[in-house]
């Protein structure tokens, strides 16, 4: 599974993409530079560095031309070793048109049933996918969003956006901890000019505009 990966243990993949933008999200093992090297063609040409040591890798590409495709890989240095991703692809939201995406939820326990729709999803070639909730079951837990999400949908996830909503499950949390921080620390998505967070969020792709709302239904678990 890719959290047992040497060099990335979780990602490369894409987040929070736009029109003219995404987020390329990679967690190392150990603190390294962060480099993302992106363009029109497989030969890539453009970059986008940040340079302060860290295991967390979020990095924004700005500027992007809408529902246009790109070539990009992640490059780690630390020590003097040097870890690269193969390059692959992601395309950017269009401005109008007809468009494709998946909407599901309730999405398991990291067992065969899940990988079998996450194949499904995957094989579908949506332009993006809406989690609709309930991301972890029983609760949506630190140690499960590799082995119960991010690894599942990673194949996918490298190429296609997923815009993940907050389902009770995933307020239960961990215990003694703020009841929303794993899920906000575990994504990376739009948010909304009311408070700033991504609770809840709006984003537009073709001719359809997507309204995420946050409705929490709290109870003892």
């Amino acid at each position: 599974v890719p959290e047992l990966l040497a060099n990335f243990n979780r990602g490369p993949f894409i987040q929070n993409t736009s029109t003219n933008s995404t987020q390329v999200i990679w967690r190392t093992p150990v603190s390294t530079d962060a480099v993302v090297e992106y363009g029109l063609t497989p030969a890539l040409g453009l970059s986008c560095k940040v340079e302060a040591p860290t295991t967390e890798h979020a990095l924004p590409l700005t500027n992007l031309a809408p529902g246009t495709k790109y070539y990009y890989r992640v490059r780690s240095t630390a020590a003097g070793q040097t870890a690269i991703s193969p390059v692959t692809t992601f395309r950017t939201l269009k401005m109008s048109g007809d468009l494709t995406f998946v909407v599901f939820g309730d999405s398991g326990v990291g067992g065969l049933p899940q990988y079998q729709i996450a194949k499904g999803i995957r094989d579908a070639a949506p332009d993006l996918v809406l989690h609709v909730g309930d991301v972890i079951y029983p609760v949506f837990t630190t140690g499960y969003v590799d082995p119960r999400c991010l690894s599942v949908y990673r194949p996918h996830m490298t190429s296609t956006p997923y815009f993940f909503v907050f389902g009770n499950h995933d307020l239960f949390s961990d215990p003694g901890s703020n009841g929303d921080k794993p899920f906000l620390e575990a994504f990376y998505l739009p948010t909304n000019t009311v408070t700033g967070t991504e609770h809840f969020y709006s984003f537009e792709h073709g001719d359809a505009h997507f309204t995420v709302l946050f409705i929490p239904y709290l109870s003892q678990y």
